[in-house]
């Protein structure tokens, strides 16, 4: 799932600015693996007016961040919550 092709899609498609430019490779860059990081090592290329062909190779770094939808947070915090009567009582 980590190296998968379709993430690698998903993670170029999140990428606005490639829109304007032609993708010619793109890879994932090996990590630790347990970091919460992916790294892609992406080539574009862009033809200009003048019939010049420019190519780039680019590093981009996606930060991974787990959450838990709204439902399910509820039904998770309500299992922790314990019910509790406290009395307080002045003494002199």
């Amino acid at each position: 799932m980590r190296n998968s092709k379709e993430l690698l899609k998903y993670c170029i498609e999140k990428i606005i600015a490639l829109k304007k430019v032609k993708i010619v490779d793109s890879s994932f860059i090996v990590t630790e693996t347990h970091s919460q990081r992916l790294k892609l090592l992406i080539t574009i290329q862009k033809e200009e007016k003048n019939c010049k062909i420019l190519q780039q190779s680019l590093v981009v770094e996606f930060s991974i961040e787990t959450s838990v939808c709204q439902k399910c947070n509820k039904i998770k915090s309500k299992s922790d919550l314990w019910n509790v009567i406290v009395q307080v009582i002045k003494l002199y």
